[in-house]
């Protein structure tokens, strides 16, 4: 075996990455109850921040939840979702995006919606079901395996007609925001184009009514699906935009221009270049300024950190819910020139997407259509934004609006924290197909293609699990070069044995355990929770049994197993380390308590003894607890006593708590220390009791304190138990009795003995597996209308603030503060610095988006309510799809795991016959991700039969000479909509994988990552006919997603989240350059968008 063993130091940081590699799932959760119990709106309306006490009693929340609320609080205000200063909790431009309306902002879209449905139980078992997908050589997708209906469609809404609905209003909040800020942004591009098709796919006509207000030139059409857009919207248009009902893969009314807004990431890449291909026969030649405009996101692995990672998210989550995906550059080449464009440009990133620009030239043949580097423009990837309006025009509230950069990324952020739990289900896949131990078997590296054949995978799965490997690679479960994926310290933790070294522990169990559906469920239930008056845990409310207890046992045996071997490799990795780190100090000890508390057990004491024949060791234990056989296996050197901590502790010089208190309450915590301050004498004689437990320190690292965040808002889920920093710890001593205390060492990511790296690395796992709970906070808050909240209350609320808002028990307080805390660490909320209890949150971009449009009311254009966005993100269909992920790579099917588990397509009408509530949420969230920063375009594609109109809408208004065609599927955009433009938009019915209506301009707005690249090339095959040659101003504009690697780590993140739920639900993909550069031929990066990319194509 040639794979490098780990040191001390990098095993005890690999546990710590391991913890919140599986913990991460919390983040979103979190954001769920916050959303859910109304936490942003509760802020706003408290002037924008609040602390936890005013949430309770602004949400009416039980008082008994008050400490709760504080530490979901803090977790929230760590992720970054709120702000905090002192104690009071803020609106950020996370949580501007999860108020309900805003004032003065058009820009303002509600992504409420988003979070649900990306913490939605459909999302979780879609998520969860991947390793048996992988397995599987089906087509669909884990979402549509398990649930029998497919994401968007009518088969959905059938199944679930609640999710549906949430499902269509996330896409909504998701595609819109941003669609007026691209009218700004691409003024001089709009002026230039005559004639625009805009294709709607999956979204509605917004981006075609705000393109022929701005632009009124411009002759639009909307391509649809019949009966998408309604004869109120068509109406409304006024006559201004044609609307046609038709399928883009089988025709795209003619313009100048075709434009495709995030429609290509909802489909494999044999669709995108069927839709590419009409889009092509739409356009004049180049030297008629043909061309197709895309918006879509582009995966740019120089992208930061954060940015790769939600982008590759995204793309899982495609993987799991549909059969698109995520691109990289090249993978969009690829599209385009098998599409027949001879070129291509990124115009711009736009915030996480790309806006390409695809130039049709017929000339050239289809065997010589690649680029030549030296035809590749990209352009600067800064982003200048102005126009947007600074303050709220709202009589009562003063809270800023986020300029455009803030708002852009604001939704990069939502995306990433709706969609984080998507990590753990990877890393959940990983360990359920046995990747990490078929790469130590292989000498510590491996392909993904070695990896199909050492697991038997069917070969189909292969481009499946290069994605998933990708995020994983990306969270720093593996590391990567080239196309090799090695083990490192995280995944070192999860091999199955390991010779030679006594210090490692498998933390399989810990992994599965975190991220099982039982914890799942208690999860999804947080914001009931906080409504509710009760003092068990969302855990024993739920199951109506208690974690690691026999009720539990009696409940799901199988359960109580792996968790109880989860808190065994929890607890017990690193205690030899210690024996050496603290040498001196226990060489000084002469006889020793070592007390197990009410779950774990003796090794601690076993080791020790063994290490310092010299103390008189005493395990304090309850009955039956430590069996006869481990007793007799010590020898006679360790005394046993049964008996209750809170009772009696046996006398010694020195009593050890290792990993107990935080499992207990305060009040708890006093008792047992009070018995532990009997059971040692005084100080002069060497009286002391050590503590090895978790210390919050928010001058830690942000992985670090996102870490500890996430455990402590995981153990507020399933105990009554909680973690503290060094404030709260101190209180406790000296109720306690002790006059005293010094934190001796930091040992991972606890406060006492450590080996740096290694328990680091357990950290780092604590906060992979429990990310989900980030999404599930975000839904959470979404569903309480937090964000709406703390908007109404000026931008800005304390959670006691909120409590009151919200009409939240007073009792939630504590724990409303706890999900705060986790929301602001994410981004979701800004929070005033100091942790104290009255901590404010505040509306931040992000949660700006979450805000409801009533309360902001028609003066933010930008402004679109992101809350269908997060509701669909954290659905349980969109979860349990993602869940399924192991199975479905093991299935050789074409199918994503969203249609292979639901049966059903995301977005398609099958969805909506299965599910109509799921199927509209996820159409109203595909138009909110669409629509953000609209004010944009040209012959517009709605794209994934899921789209809208809102660019084409904006791009009129704001450019009224251009001539906007619409291209959207039959019945995609209603009657009423296009009756709205009055005319101004040319509404085409069809499919951009058949013809795209010729226009100088082709525009494709996050179109292409809901598609394969095979799709995306028919599409840009599409455009590229569509529109004129370049020299007569031909092309087509992508904006869309690109996966940057260079850049940060929250856009990485969020880029990559997208992505593997784009895996999951879709067959689409997000894309980094490369990828992108491979659907095109030329092509140029015009501006980053948010977070995704403005691309010309060629």
């Amino acid at each position: 075996m040639s794979a490098q063993v780990p040191s001390d130091a990098e095993l005890l940081q690999a546990q710590a990455d391991l913890w919140r590699h599986s913990l991460l799932y919390l983040t979103p959760m979190a954001l769920r109850c916050a959303v859910e119990l109304g936490i942003p709106k509760a802020i706003y309306n408290l002037g924008g921040g609040a602390t936890a006490a005013e949430l309770i009693t602004a949400l009416s929340l039980p008082p008994s939840k008050l400490p709760f609320l504080r530490r979901l609080l803090q977790l929230l205000a760590a992720s970054g979702v709120f702000t905090a200063d002192d104690a009071t909790y803020r609106i950020n431009a996370v949580s501007y995006l999860l108020l309900d309306g805003v004032p003065g902002d058009d820009r303002h879209i509600d992504h409420t919606a988003f979070v649900l449905t990306a913490t939605s139980a459909r999302y979780m078992d879609a998520a969860m079901d991947l390793a048996g997908w992988f397995k599987k050589d089906v087509a669909a997708s884990p979402f549509e395996a398990l649930n029998g209906a497919t994401l968007f469609h009518e088969s959905m809404e059938s199944l679930d007609a609640d999710f549906h609905g949430a499902a269509k209003a996330a896409l909504e909040a998701h595609d819109n925001l941003g669609i007026e800020i691209a009218m700004r942004e691409f003024r001089d591009l709009f002026e230039g184009i005559e004639s625009t098709t805009y294709i709607c796919g999956y979204g509605d006509d917004k981006f075609a009514r705000v393109l022929v207000k701005a632009f009124p030139h411009i002759r639009c059409t909307v391509l649809s699906y019949p009966n998408m857009i309604d004869a109120a919207t068509k109406k409304a248009a006024g006559g201004v935009i044609n609307y046609v009902e038709g399928d883009m893969f089988s025709s795209i009314p003619p313009s100048q221009t075709v434009v495709l807004k995030l429609i290509l990431h909802h489909w494999p890449d044999e669709d995108c270049v069927k839709i590419l291909y009409q889009c092509r026969k739409a356009i004049p030649p180049r030297k008629d300024g043909g061309k197709v405009l895309i918006g879509d996101i582009v995966i740019d692995y120089s992208d930061s950190k954060t940015m790769l990672e939600t982008h590759l998210l995204m793309d899982v989550g495609m993987m799991t819910m549909t059969k698109g995906r995520q691109r990289d550059e090249n993978e969009w080449r690829q599209i385009f020139m098998k599409a027949g464009f001879s070129d291509y440009k990124i115009l711009k990133k736009f915030g996480a997407r790309g806006v390409f620009e695809t130039i049709n030239n017929p000339g050239k043949s289809s065997t010589n259509l690649f680029a030549d580097k030296s035809h590749t423009t990209l352009h600067n990837r800064s982003t200048s934004y102005h126009g947007a309006p600074t303050t709220m025009s709202a009589e009562a509230n003063t809270l800023p609006v986020p300029s455009d950069a803030e708002l852009l990324q604001a939704q990069a952020d939502l995306w990433r924290h709706s969609l984080c739990y998507l990590t753990p289900m990877a890393l959940r896949c990983a360990v359920e197909l046995g990747i990490p131990t078929a790469i130590y078997n292989l000498g510590g590296g491996a392909t993904a293609a070695e990896l199909i054949t050492a697991l038997s995978l069917p070969s189909s799965k292969l481009p499946f699990l290069r994605r998933l490997l990708r995020l994983l690679a990306a969270s720093g479960v593996f590391t990567a070069d080239a196309t090799t994926y090695r083990i490192n310290a995280v995944s070192y933790l999860l091999v199955d044995g390991v010779a030679d070294d006594d210090r490692h522990i498998n933390h399989k169990a810990f992994v599965l355990t975190a991220t099982s559906t039982r914890y799942m469920d208690a999860a999804m239930g947080l914001a009931g929770w906080f409504k509710k008056d009760v003092a068990a845990p969302a855990f024993e409310d739920v199951h109506g049994a208690t974690l690691l207890h026999e009720s539990m046992e009696s409940l799901d045996a199988d359960f109580h197993g792996a968790a109880k071997a989860a808190l065994e490799a929890h607890d017990n990795l690193g205690i030899e380390i210690a024996m050496r780190e603290f040498r001196d100090l226990f060489e000084g000890i002469e006889s020793m308590t070592y007390c197990c508390g009410a779950y774990g057990d003796d090794k601690f004491a076993r080791v020790l003894v063994k290490a310092f024949p010299h103390v008189r060791c005493t395990v304090l234990a309850y009955p039956n607890m430590i069996d006869a056989a481990t007793k007799q296996a010590a020898g006679g050197v360790i005394n046993y006593v049964e008996g209750d901590m809170f009772s009696f502790i046996p006398p010694s010089q020195t009593v050890v708590l290792k990993l107990i208190l935080h499992h207990w309450t305060d009040e708890d915590c006093v008792k047992i220390l009070s018995e532990c301050r009997k059971a040692i004498p005084p100080r002069k004689d060497g009286g002391k009791v050590l503590i090895g437990d978790i210390v919050i320190d928010y001058s830690d690292s942000k992985t670090m304190l996102e870490t500890h965040l996430l455990i402590d808002v995981g153990m507020m889920t399933m105990t009554k138990g909680r973690q503290r920093d060094e404030n709260e710890w101190r209180q406790i001593f000296m109720k306690a009795g002790f006059s005293d205390y010094k934190i001796l060492k930091k040992f991972g990511a606890r406060a006492v003995p450590s080996d740096a790296e290694l328990l680091q690395a357990q950290a780092d796992l604590w906060r992979h597996s429990l990310s989900y709970l980030t999404a599930m906070s975000l839904r959470c808050a979404v569903e309480m209308g937090i964000r709406t909240a703390i908007y109404n209350l000026g931008g800005a609320a304390t959670p006691a603030e909120l409590i009151t808002a919200l009409s939240l028990p007073s009792s939630k307080l504590p724990f409303l503060r706890r999900l705060l805390r986790l929301l602001a660490a994410s981004g979701v909320f800004t929070a005033d610095d100091d942790a104290a209890t009255t901590t404010t949150y505040r509306i931040s971009p992000v949660s700006y988006l979450l805000v409801d449009g009533n309360a902001i009311g028609g003066g933010d254009a930008r402004h679109i309510n992101h809350a269908s966005l997060v509701l669909t993100a954290a659905s349980a269909r969109s979860v349990d799809a993602a869940m399924g992920l192991a199975g479905w790579f093991r299935k050789d099917a074409a199918a994503p795991p969203f249609d292979e588990l639901h049966g059903a397509t995301f977005f398609h009408e099958s969805m909506a016959r299965l599910d109509a509530g799921f199927h509209g949420m996820a159409n109203e969230a595909l138009a909110t991700h669409d629509n953000l920063g609209n004010e944009i375009s040209l012959t517009y594609c709605c794209g994934a039969a899921c789209g809208d109109d809102t660019f084409a809408r904006a791009i009129v208004a704001a450019f009224p000479h251009i001539r906007c065609t619409v291209l959207a599927y039959p019945n995609m955009i209603d009657a009423a909509t296009k009756q709205v433009v009055g005319g101004v938009i040319n509404y085409v019915e069809g499919d951009l994988l058949s013809f795209i209506p010729p226009a100088q301009t082709v525009m494709l707005k996050l179109v292409l990552h809901h598609w394969t690249d095979e799709d995306c090339v028919k599409i840009l095959s599409q455009c590229r006919k569509a529109i004129p040659s370049r020299k007569d101003g031909g092309k087509v504009l992508i904006g869309d997603i690109v996966i940057d690697y260079s850049g940060s780590k929250a856009m990485l993140e969020t880029n990559l989240l997208m992505d593997i739920g784009m895996m999951t639900m879709t067959r689409g993909r997000q894309r980094d350059e490369n990828e992108w550069r491979k659907i095109f031929i030329d092509y140029k990066i015009l501006k980053k968008f948010g977070a995704r990319g403005v691309f010309e194509v060629d």
